[in-house]
């Protein structure tokens, strides 16, 4: 029976101080050029689709936090297979607004992909920094466990 992984601890706040800044700082850079080629319509949709993709990832990464508790094995594979959840969480809500037509199409279709991929590396930074603070922290097993002789020992 192979080893019990050890369980890691992965803060959602931790994820904030990585995905609230960048939302913000990809919301702001965008919005003035969102503004002059489509005006408050343009806005609207940017505003939506930075609310959906924000929930996608949200929804992500309680999935991935929730994980934790099996090791850092089991975090990596629910990141990548909450991949999926994120993107139909976008393609979704998305797709009923342009059918609704409630929003501008291009602006919400442009903002949605822009949205995703910061957001997604912010995750993914996010994830990856819980992965290296995990394995910087060895297990007891690791320390108690006698390493064996190298030539270095017998010299």
């Amino acid at each position: 029976m192979p080893p019990r992984a050890q369980p890691m601890r992965i803060r959602l706040s931790d994820l904030l101080k990585w995905v609230a800044p960048t939302a913000l700082a990809v919301g702001l850079a965008g919005a003035y050029p969102t503004w002059l080629l489509g005006g408050g319509p343009a806005l609207c949709a940017q505003a939506c689709a930075g609310a959906i993709v924000l929930a996608a990832v949200m929804v992500s990464s309680l999935l991935v936090a929730f994980s934790a508790w099996a090791g850092p094995s089991q975090v990596t594979t629910t990141f990548i297979a909450s991949g999926l959840l994120r993107v139909a969480m976008c393609v979704g809500p998305g797709a009923v607004l342009l059918w609704k037509d409630l929003l501008p199409p291009t602006p919400l279709l442009v903002w949605l992909a822009v949205f995703y991929l910061a957001l997604f590396v912010a995750e993914g930074a996010w994830v990856a920094r819980a992965l290296r603070e995990h394995t910087a922290h060895p297990s007891l097993d690791e320390l108690m466990r006698p390493r064996a002789m190298t030539r270095m020992d017998i010299e």
